[in-house]
């Protein structure tokens, strides 16, 4: 697998938005045949509830982030316009597992992005759906950190102490302290709806 490396920018935080900023860069690949699809187009609530599913078969932990969390909270359903299902996890728990039964299932490796050894990202596609999955570490200052190319996302520590389940076409899913989490991610104005992904998706452009 060919590594791209990118330096990341610097992003101010505003209006209660999530922090960003310059960390070093990370390596990172993405499939150059890789197209994003809109999930309204496709069968999104299946490959959420399969991902999540291999992942609680390996014993690990997940949430739902971004804005599946966001979709699911507000709507109850996803968003027909974005491209891409969010799911975090503790990167240290990761494993090679993980890829392995990804594989097994038919899912394809579109994106993986890495720092200094540590699984930052993994993008599995199926069905023209991408499950996204991203690795927060703990870093000792309040943060789960989480390295992109374009940055470092920050997750306060303390939006994880009151992680809620959530039930979503028959199945049960984790989400970080809801409220507290949506407006932390999308400001005061999360419940209306817009276009666009803003800087996240500027990491999934390939092909677009």
């Amino acid at each position: 697998m060919n590594k791209l490396w990118k330096e990341p920018g610097v992003i101010s935080p505003a209006n209660g938005l999530p922090v960003m900023r310059m960390e070093g860069g990370c390596d990172v690949w993405t499939d150059a045949k890789f197209k994003q699809h809109k999930l309204k187009d496709n069968p999104a609530d299946d490959i959420l509830a399969e991902g999540v599913k291999i992942l609680h078969s390996l014993g690990l932990f997940c949430w739902l982030s971004a804005g599946t969390a966001l979709a699911i909270y507000r709507d109850g359903k996803l968003i027909d316009d974005d491209t891409d299902i969010d799911i975090a996890m503790y990167g240290k728990d990761y494993k090679e597992e993980v890829a392995q039964k990804f594989f097994e299932k038919g899912f394809n490796l579109i994106r993986a992005a890495d720092k200094d050894g540590k699984m930052q990202q993994r993008a599995w596609q199926k069905n023209d759906v991408v499950f996204d999955l991203a690795g927060f570490y703990d870093t000792n200052d309040g943060y789960y950190t989480n390295y992109m190319d374009y940055g470092a996302i920050l997750k306060p520590v303390a939006l994880m102490a009151n992680c809620q389940d959530i039930k979503y076409k028959g199945n049960d899913y984790r989400i970080p302290s809801p409220k507290e989490y949506v407006l932390w991610r999308y400001g005061k104005n999360w419940k209306i709806p817009h276009k666009g992904k803003g800087l996240w998706g500027t990491a999934m452009s390939v092909g677009k």
